[in-house]
């Protein structure tokens, strides 16, 4: 009678355990889905935001521009056309970024430069064009990966987009360093003051000089670098 009383005290106990594990785990189990449920209309709620062109920093919330147009323009680091279009990787860097913004209602217009080297996640692609990963990167990177033309620009676009949260880039113009050339040129050349001493550059580049750059003047002026002093 005694062991027929502890088995039945043991059972009990045991059926207690396992009615006590159901009940948390049920509880859990609505707690956790409520958790998931609330987080997922949180989730809905910004991406309602977000696609309605609404974003909040600082607790501030702030609608985006209807009436602006904009213009990307990008200087590429490659002198001619045809080193394009080479392995992934390998076809340029948009080393100038300027986003022109145009306000359609006011009649405005205003340039936005972005440093190239504002990071952002760079996709990588393989040869065939197949998007191999995602790294944190130099935005000027992302015209590499592209195939030196349109695709570069596209998806260098697509960057400078999700760097100004979500602005529409709606068209763009790239140019090489040949193109530069070109289009200085093209417009009669470029008058400007200049500000330093850079005839170590080119005699003309005298500080206070007015210099009517044609574009093989442009090319060197905006070119050269002084490497002599750290930063």
């Amino acid at each position: 009678m005694k062991n027929r009383n502890l088995v039945i005290v043991i059972l009990a106990v045991i059926c207690a355990g396992l009615l006590a594990g159901v009940v948390y785990t049920v509880t859990k189990g609505k707690i956790g889905t409520q958790k998931k449920q609330e987080a997922s209309a949180e989730a809905g709620a910004d991406e309602t935001e977000s696609q309605s062109g609404i974003i909040e920093e600082d607790g501030k919330k702030y609608k985006l521009n209807q009436d602006i147009k904009t213009v990307l323009f990008m200087g590429v680091d490659k002198e001619k056309k045809a080193d394009l279009g080479n392995n992934p990787g390998e076809n340029g860097q948009s080393d100038s970024l300027n986003l022109l913004v145009l306000n359609k209602e006011e009649k405005t217009a205003q340039i936005i430069q972005i440093s190239r080297d504002s990071m952002v996640g760079i996709d990588i692609y393989d040869v065939t064009g197949n998007r191999l990963m995602t790294e944190n990167g130099q935005i000027a990177l992302q015209y590499a990966y592209g195939d030196g033309a349109e695709e570069s620009c596209r998806l260098t676009s697509e960057k400078v987009s999700e760097l100004m949260y979500g602005v529409n880039v709606d068209s763009y113009f790239s140019l090489t360093l040949e193109g530069l050339v070109a289009a200085t040129d093209a417009v009669g050349g470029i008058t400007l003051t200049v500000p330093e001493d850079y005839t170590a550059v080119d005699p003309a580049f005298e500080k206070g000089a007015e210099v009517t750059l044609n574009g093989e003047l442009a090319e060197k002026y905006v070119r050269k670098r002084d490497i002599e002093v750290l930063d």
